[in-house]
């Protein structure tokens, strides 16, 4: 029996948010309240508190999604994966760092597939929708340390 080989991409992206951590951070662990400050975010539905093995479900404009939270750190990490029975499977760890002036966030995605060229899509995929999520989320929390 020969088994099929699994290919993975793996990526970082780091930002800087001028917010208080606690701030960037109630905005990312309040995954039902993503659509408020995330455009492409249509609909949420989490059942239980966010907390590691929670599951939820994403709408987004480009299609849906099931994910699983893996691990919550407060105020310092949430890493969560999709859930799916087949296809390229991605994980996502967003990392929170207090600094004398806001946030530094890093995000680090990694696509797990069968073939390279679907691992490759997907990843390109997520690299992109990651940027957005990113930028979207320091707008949302540098405007709310403003309006405060």
């Amino acid at each position: 029996m020969s088994s099929t080989p699994s290919h993975h991409s793996t990526w970082t992206k780091c930002g800087y948010i001028a917010a208080p951590l606690p701030t960037v951070w109630q905005l990312l662990k309040e995954i039902d309240a993503w659509p408020k400050w995330n455009g492409d975010v249509v609909a949420v539905a989490i059942d239980q508190p966010v907390a590691a093995r929670s599951l939820f479900s994403v709408t987004s404009s480009t299609g849906s999604w099931r994910g699983r939270i893996l691990a919550v750190i407060d105020n310092e990490q949430l890493f969560w994966g999709n859930v799916t029975d087949e296809g390229a499977r991605w994980l996502q760890n967003w990392e929170l760092n207090e600094t004398m002036t806001g946030t530094q966030i890093t995000v680090i995605t990694t696509v797990l597939g069968q073939s390279p060229p679907s691992c490759c899509q997907l990843s390109g995929n997520l690299q992109r929708t990651s940027l957005r999520w990113l930028e979207q989320l320091k707008i949302a929390a540098e405007r709310s340390t403003l309006n405060r």
